[in-house]
């Protein structure tokens, strides 16, 4: 499984039961998706700056790192990356600092990787209103999951394997929607970029608008709090505006099978 963190994510949040992280975003003040991993490569993208404190911490379910940014500082404390953590970088990097530091395994990534070699691939979600979000590409070998906090993902080729790759797209509250089969083949592809709407309201996550998910809203005076699961709209606060989004006619009585 690999996992790829991109721009808009701040950092990946350990818990204590073994494996399970959220990915986190101080710009929302809000967790997103979490995982249950097991075996992980964690990808950071090379517009990711900086590895702060504990970043890594006991995410026993993650076995690699893979840091493509020669600029990407690694805050310099045991406690950033987990030890049982393999580090993967370039030769010349803070990431090679940190690993020769703290005795942590370290490969070196190939120095003449360029990339503008590879082709980048765009999925961007209509009016998700800063929501997080969730990409998932899976092929018959591979499965790559990609967070977004701003509905846009920007992927490089260089950090997929090569294969057909069925693509699943789902916001905290969405029905899962299935994109058309997205080929890798080779370096040398031409960019592509994908857009895609989603049916919000599925509070309970049964994989189908209903009431339901009405009767959920409007439990125990949930209307004008900010809980994050209600706030359909992500206006920071849950009001009338979030039961108009379950009750809209491209939303509700749809089920993931129907959108697939």
């Amino acid at each position: 499984e690999r996992i790829v963190i991109t721009k808009g994510v701040d950092g990946i949040m350990p818990e204590v039961r073994s494996g399970l992280f959220d990915i986190l975003t101080l710009a929302a003040g809000q967790y997103g998706p979490y995982k249950y991993a097991t075996d992980a490569r964690v990808i950071l993208s090379e517009d990711i700056v900086e590895v702060g404190k504990r970043s890594f911490y006991n995410c026993t379910g993650i076995s690699e790192v893979c840091i493509y940014s020669k600029d990407c500082t690694v805050f310099d404390d045991k406690t950033t990356i987990q030890d049982t953590i393999t580090i993967k970088s370039y030769t010349e990097s803070s990431a090679k600092d940190y690993a020769d530091a703290y005795s942590r395994t370290f490969v070196a990534l190939d120095e003449n990787a360029k990339a503008e070699e590879f082709a980048t691939i765009n999925y961007s979600i209509a009016d998700l209103n800063g929501m997080p979000s969730e990409l998932t590409l899976v092929s018959d070998e591979m499965q790559y999951h990609f967070v977004s906090m701003n509905g846009d993902f920007n992927i490089s080729s260089k950090s997929l394997a090569q294969g057909n790759y069925r693509v699943y797209l789902k916001s905290e509250n969405s029905l899962t929607r299935v994109l058309p089969t997205l080929e890798v083949s080779n370096m040398s592809q031409e960019n592509r970029t994908y857009t895609a709407d989603l049916c919000l309201g599925d509070v309970d996550k049964n994989g189908i608008i209903d009431v339901q998910d009405i009767s959920m809203l409007l439990t125990d005076n949930r209307f004008g709090n900010k809980s994050f699961v209600y706030d359909l709209n992500n206006d920071g606060i849950v009001d009338i505006a979030d039961l108009s989004v379950i009750l809209c006619v491209d939303n509700y009585g749809k089920s993931s099978t129907e959108i697939l």
